[in-house]
């Protein structure tokens, strides 16, 4: 009895001792999609402006810049509550659900009758951007084992800059022959299909189970991951997930992390906030009077700036594994303060060339 008693093992350890079996595969995969469509939706928006402000007579330093700046900060709010939410209510459950306010915001915008209607949707699909990500990355990683979880978690972060490639092909295809309604037609029905699949195949975190007391929870979600699991050998502790991350949280502003914390957070802020004003606002300015690029020619540069993102990531991940973060991310930023300062000299020029500039940058 002392035996069996000795092999018992917790949440974490049966699944990190398990090999990475097919469902956690499609686990993954359809996790990813769902990212990847998120990431999607956030350029898809942007190659509507264009049309918005020859149709309606939007203006882009009123009505423009409104959308931009409430979605963005719409998305900030969506990733706060839907964190929150998660420890509450269950990772799936808020991602099916902020994956929902995705799907019908972004369809429903095509509905609009006017500028308002439309700001209003935009709105309900920004907050289920925001909280797309950070609960989908929250499912993953409590899914998959810890030897693969950081090669899925970077792979998932690039699914974001690949559905912005995918966006702006499908805007480049769409718009010229059936309209800007049709594309947000198109990308609300992607994530639906998506969501829907999720909430047939991808169980719910054991973890959570296991926070909420729900023993029979753990079981089936084990049993989901891996058939093969001997529910038998496994232990359940009784966790307090909101007193957990609380004390997470205090300690990251706690000394000796709270500059490092504060700096850091910082950063991202402003990074994402550069990239999201960037990914919006480029399909307007490209199609300016100058340069006058096409929707199919602004489409194929945002494409372009998108993969070109994404392979650096990958990059950047050979680099930082063998170099400090520090001197990688202060080489980042001086590139990239010189292909920025290349950008502003080339407002005036060809397709070809701010093609390459921009995928440069």
């Amino acid at each position: 009895m002392s035996n069996r008693t000795d092999q018992r093992q917790n949440i974490s350890e049966i699944i990190d001792a398990s090999p990475l079996t097919g469902r956690q595969w499609l686990f993954f995969g359809l996790i990813f999609s769902l990212i990847l469509a998120d990431g999607m939706d956030t350029t898809i928006i942007s190659h509507t402006f264009p049309s918005l402000v020859s149709q309606w007579g939007v203006s882009i330093g009123g009505g423009i810049s409104l959308v931009v700046t409430a979605s963005f900060l719409a998305m900030g709010v969506g990733a706060l509550i839907a964190g929150r939410l998660g420890d509450r209510w269950g990772r799936k459950a808020v991602l099916i659900a902020a994956a929902i306010f995705v799907s019908a915001g972004t369809a429903l915008g095509g509905t609009a009758p006017d500028f308002y209607m439309f700001m209003i949707w935009r709105l309900v699909a920004s907050l289920g951007i925001g909280g797309v990500m950070p609960v989908a990355l929250t499912l993953l990683t409590e899914l998959v084992p810890a030897k693969r979880r950081a090669a899925m978690l970077t792979a998932s972060f690039a699914g974001t800059g690949i559905g912005s490639a995918v966006g702006a092909a499908l805007a480049g295809v769409l718009i010229p022959t059936f309209g800007w309604q049709t594309l947000l037609y198109v990308g609300g029905a992607i994530p639906l299909v998506i969501t829907i699949l999720i909430w047939a195949i991808v169980p719910e975190s054991p973890l959570f189970f296991a926070s909420v007391g729900s023993l029979d929870g753990v079981r089936n979600s084990m049993k989901s991951i891996n058939p093969r699991t001997n529910i038998n050998l496994l232990e359940l502790p009784v966790v307090d997930s909101s007193t957990s991350s609380r004390g997470a949280m205090h300690k990251l502003f706690k000394a000796p992390l709270r500059a490092r914390t504060i700096l850091i957070t910082s950063f991202a802020f402003l990074a994402l906030s550069t990239q999201v004003v960037i990914v919006q606002y480029l399909p307007l300015l490209l199609q300016l009077p100058v340069p006058g690029m096409t929707t199919v020619q602004s489409s194929n540069i945002v494409a372009s700036y998108a993969l070109a993102g994404v392979l650096s990531t990958l990059i950047l991940s050979l680099f930082l594994a063998r170099w400090h973060y520090f001197p990688v991310i202060g080489l980042c930023l001086g590139l990239g303060a010189i292909v920025a300062f290349a950008v502003s000299l080339s407002h005036n020029a060809s397709y070809s060339t701010l093609f390459i500039v921009m995928t440069a940058a």
